[in-house]
């Protein structure tokens, strides 16, 4: 029990000390989420567990599919970072960023 009441005061206090938290699990996940999810795997396809050259007949339709897998992961990691950052750097322009730990409403 006192592990859980630790974990949650730690958790709300990095939440309220950084103004734009939402935001930063934005680029967290576009970053690392999707590599695990979608272009890693496919590396891994190619490097660890295709047997014989790609272009043969046993491995052609799988090496398209991991390499249609992994262009899909490099298009969610590039376009969600720079979501991302766009959006911070546009709720900076805008004064919609809140200060550290106000009770301030977010709508």
């Amino acid at each position: 029990m006192t592990l859980v009441t630790v974990i949650t005061v730690v958790a709300f206090i990095i939440a309220e000390a950084i103004p734009f938290f939402n935001d930063l699990l934005s680029i967290s996940s576009s970053l690392f989420i999707s590599g695990f999810t979608f272009y890693f795997p496919s590396i891994m396809w190619f490097m660890l567990i295709r047997k014989g050259p790609w272009h043969s007949k046993e491995n052609l339709l799988l090496s398209i599919a991991n390499g249609l897998i992994f262009i899909i992961g490099m298009i969610v990691l590039v376009g969600g970072t720079y979501a991302s950052i766009d959006d911070i750097i546009l709720k900076f322009r805008h004064g919609e960023v809140r200060g550290v730990f106000t009770c301030e409403p977010i709508a």
